[in-house]
């Protein structure tokens, strides 16, 4: 049988159909993160994934050094914040087998350029030292100084929106806006939600639709007494009238489930404040914000409470008054609280006191001088005192290990807070200050700083989340 011809543009024409070549793209570039804790290393880690780049964490810096001198990075990452890592000797080492590693080096160190092991890495042709962890746009713009590589504007835009998704993963809506709670509170929005109740923000009808934080019991709460619990913390917001303490208005029920109402603050939480900014600047307006904290907590102490939990998270600056306020009270003790004795540790881990860790908190209101204290330190340098690579080291170190001076980590702390702040994380609680409030308004007229630039972030914050969330 004769061959028969192949029609022009038929199946066979088309596997020798010449091919369009696709324009050259550049490699990902490849970066190395080196850090000394975990935590640390993956949340960079995930930022500079979310930028587009090809990362490896390794921790420590002994674990590094084969791997960068085998292929050295496009980009590498030093977190040099403990001495263990040994950042500026690996780089030295690094930069003999390959001279241009430096120029291509994103150092976090505690004081920046200014400090002494940052002054060596200049030294070494290092350009980008920052002396906080930096966020998606600052950390954007050190790849490009590092690399010379521009990041493309949609890999940007789509990193800035996951950081903004994470924010408002907890933010689930069960009731939409526009909802009557209790035939009386309408819902304007979610603001929170943890694992003993919802936190809404909503308009009382009845009081010219004034706006509230409502907190709303879980439809199945984690424990029988969650309604006690709830109603508790109200108790104890009612038993404290004063302007650095959120203040609680009303209790109710919505379809069987206990609510109580509060201050809705509309501002960011000095949490949100570490994670944007990294660090508070130190000025007469920062310090005076700070001792409104300390002020909350000695009115606290003024009513024989003790409240177990003092965290960035709970202490919010309310834009409308520029007052910093604490919130949440669930771990809060009342006087003769019959929880006094139960041994259990109570608070969330970076910032428990030593007496916590032993569980004879009851009584003592010098233990949320600690945790005041952990909260200073770590606005004011960037970093907290106490850090482990799990829950267990992170203990150990607050029960024995003393913490580096802040004014060591940033020199614009004045010494007489840095000694104050270091006295509040005194291991023996009889040896800490009782007149931090004091101390923070007496230097604050000593010198020139604005705190919130004209960019802060606005939200409306959520007034009163579930306690034991924060285990990093």
């Amino acid at each position: 049988m004769p061959n028969r011809p192949q029609k022009r543009g038929g199946w066979l024409s088309g596997l020798f159909r010449k091919r369009v070549p696709e324009p050259d793209l550049p490699p990902p570039l490849r970066a190395i993160v080196v850090a000394d804790l975990f935590e640390e290393g993956a949340a960079v880690q995930r930022l500079l994934r979310g930028l587009g780049l090809e990362v490896e964490m390794i921790l420590g810096g002994e674990a590094a050094l084969p791997k960068i001198q085998d292929k050295p990075p496009d980009l590498l990452y030093l977190d040099c914040w403990e001495s263990r890592l040994e950042g500026v000797g690996l780089l030295k080492v690094a930069a003999y087998y390959a001279p241009d590693l430096p120029r291509r080096v994103i150092a976090r160190i505690p004081g920046g350029a200014a400090s002494e092991p940052g002054t060596e890495l200049v030294e070494l042709g290092v350009r980008t030292i920052a002396p906080v962890r930096l966020g998606v746009d600052s950390l954007a713009e050190a790849v490009v100084q590092a690399t010379g590589r521009a990041i493309p504007k949609d890999v940007l835009d789509l990193a800035r929106a996951t950081l903004g998704t994470r924010r408002a993963a907890e933010r689930v809506e069960e009731f939409n806006p526009g909802d009557l709670l209790s035939g009386r509170y309408r819902v304007v929005g979610t603001l929170g939600r943890g694992s003993f109740a919802t936190v809404y923000e909503v308009e009382d009808t009845e009081l010219a639709d004034a706006t509230l934080a409502l907190k709303l019991l879980s439809r199945s709460p984690p424990t029988a007494d969650a309604a006690a619990l709830l109603l508790r913390e109200f108790e104890v917001v009612r038993l404290v009238d004063h302007p650095n303490v959120v203040k609680g208005y009303e209790t109710g029920e919505h379809e069987g489930r206990v609510f109580v109402t509060f201050d809705a603050i509309r501002g960011t939480s000095l949490q949100e404040w570490i994670e944007d900014q990294g660090i508070l600047p130190v000025g007469p307006e920062s310090l005076s914000l700070l001792a409104g904290g300390a002020r909350a907590v000695e009115a606290l102490h003024e009513a024989d409470l003790v409240h177990r939990d003092i965290k960035p998270g709970n202490l919010l600056v309310d834009e409308s008054t520029g007052l910093l306020k604490l919130i949440d009270f669930g771990a809060t003790l009342l006087p003769q609280d019959p929880r006094e004795s139960t041994g259990q540790v109570v608070g969330t881990p970076s910032y428990v006191s030593p007496e916590q860790l032993r569980g004879d908190t009851a009584g003592n209101p010098r233990s949320d001088l600690f945790s005041l204290g952990v909260v200073l330190y770590e606005i004011l340098t960037g970093r907290r005192p106490f850090r482990g690579a799990n829950v267990n080291q992170l203990l150990t170190r607050i029960a024995n290990e003393p913490p580096a001076a802040p004014s060591k980590l940033n020199p614009e702390i004045p010494e007489e807070l840095s000694d104050t702040i270091l006295r509040m994380l005194h291991k023996n609680p009889e040896q800490r200050p009782l007149d931090a409030a004091g101390v923070l308004e007496r230097l604050a007229g000593r010198n020139a700083l604005d705190i919130v630039p004209a960019n802060a972030p606005e939200r409306v914050v959520q007034s009163l989340f579930d306690i034991g969330d924060d285990f990093d």
